[in-house]
């Protein structure tokens, strides 16, 4: 079997939060002068506005007015205003919008950056293949994988999000027009990893793709999960 493609999740696989979202959300808000309830209910509104603006206007506002920004404009002040913060002023929401959107909050995956290297080398392309919006591609550039991605599919660009067929079916054809002379890439050349069972195990494996689930919870890295799975193939 050939491997000619890999993708990868993006958050909680190439990269994650240093810190509890709430956690973060409440230190920058104190810096700025704002007093703020316990880190751990700024993370329980959160949770609570993600998912709500996440039901009306899904895939990171694909469809709506503003788009992404809009939709992180609603959440930001969803989140804050059930935080003891009513009517937050523009500036705090966007000083928000901003910080996300940069490195600072995250922390890559140590192996993740290696190991994509070494699958260039050997000839794959790789993609990242994520639930986010626009900002994950100025965020992993930051992060030192500028270069190392040939193409993003994200769910905010498609109006889809994992496990749909849309964003793998998607991901191929990307894939196909970033190969060196144009060639199809097929589903059963193509291997996803990520943290999530449904949307990125088996959602890639219902499309006919191969898949690696992977969680940063044991002592084996991302590089050596993937590398022993695809080095097995014969």
């Amino acid at each position: 079997m050939t491997v000619r493609l890999v993708t990868f999740d993006a958050f909680n696989t190439l990269f994650r939060l240093k810190k509890p979202v709430g956690t973060l959300y409440a230190q920058h808000l104190r810096q700025l002068g704002h007093t703020v309830p316990s880190d751990a209910a700024v993370t329980r509104s959160f949770a609570a506005a993600y998912k709500r603006a996440a039901l009306s206007a899904p895939h990171f506002g694909h469809a709506t007015a503003g788009r992404y920004h809009a939709w992180w404009t609603r959440v930001i002040t969803d989140t804050l205003a059930t935080s003891g913060l009513p009517n937050p002023d523009t500036a705090t929401v966007e000083s928000l919008i901003t910080l996300f959107a940069t490195k600072d909050p995250y922390q890559v995956e140590n192996s993740a950056i290696p190991l994509i290297a070494h699958l260039k080398h050997r000839g794959c392309i790789i993609g990242v293949l994520s639930d986010s919006d626009d900002r994950t591609i100025k965020i992993l550039a930051e992060l030192g994988f500028n270069n190392l991605i040939d193409f993003y599919c994200l769910s905010h660009q498609i109006g889809a999000s994992k496990p749909s067929p849309l964003m793998y079916k998607a991901a191929l054809r990307l894939a196909t027009a970033a190969s060196r002379h144009g060639e199809s890439i097929h589903s059963h050349e193509a291997w996803h990893v990520g943290d999530d069972v449904e949307r990125d195990y088996e959602g890639a494996r219902a499309c006919g793709w191969n898949a690696i689930l992977w969680k940063n919870e044991g002592s084996a890295s991302l590089e050596k999960v993937v590398l022993n799975e695809l080095d097995a193939i014969k």
